[in-house]
């Protein structure tokens, strides 16, 4: 987990320290491309790890079946519902504290849109966050005899941290879709619809970002 998610954490911690980074695009496919390796080589240290200890990846999920695309569905809906309840009220707290409105943090991957560097990153992303970063986190912590909340408060913290560097009012938005997801998985222990769901999350945006 350490090794997987350093780079990630190092971002936060840089834009926590030193604000956000600045839109300037270039060697921007360098930095998304190395994100997409660094991806990927953490899915390959889980297949060695799991491999080292007699398990696959049937270990961490059921079977994939037909119904998993329902699921698919009802996750999207209830991740966007809970993004936009945390949203708004972060939004209007914040209003209401300070008399100003809150601005949001450019999303630099939208303004560089659809190159192929971004669309790698999607594709590898949901795999990365989802098998890594909740699915094996919350199993070993099972295993550690750690409870089911707090395996979900931290599979909800975790991700919560590590997507700072696109603004706290969104990171603390997405910890609602962090945690409908984290219960869905200590539910049901299926992990398709998961990866499938962030993928859809993860291209939406491009699709209505003029709406």
């Amino acid at each position: 987990m350490g090794v997987a998610y350093s780079q990630l954490l190092l971002t936060a911690v840089y834009f926590v320290v030193f604000g956000p980074f600045s839109d300037d695009l270039s060697h921007f496919d360098l930095r998304v491309g190395v994100m997409v390796v660094n991806e990927i080589m953490g899915l390959l240290l889980l297949v060695y790890v799991l491999a080292r200890q007699g398990r696959n990846f049937q270990f961490l999920t059921s079977s994939f079946k037909v119904s998993d695309l329902w699921h698919t569905i009802v996750l999207v809906i209830g991740a966007y519902l809970a993004y936009y309840l945390i949203y708004y009220i972060v939004y209007y707290g914040y209003w209401f504290s300070t008399r100003q409105v809150l601005e949001q943090a450019d999303n630099v991957f939208l303004k560089k849109g659809f190159a192929v560097s971004i669309i790698a990153l999607i594709l590898v992303n949901p795999f990365f966050e989802e098998v890594i970063g909740r699915a094996y986190l919350i199993t070993q912590l099972r295993e550690f005899r750690v409870g089911s909340m707090l395996a979900v408060v931290i599979s909800v913290a975790l991700p919560t941290i590590l997507h700072f560097y696109q603004g706290v009012d969104q990171a603390v938005a997405m910890s609602g879709m962090c945690l409908i997801f984290s219960i869905y998985y200590v539910k049901t222990r299926r992990l398709y619809p998961l990866v499938l769901a962030h993928l859809i999350l993860d291209f939406a945006p491009f699709f209505f970002k003029g709406e």
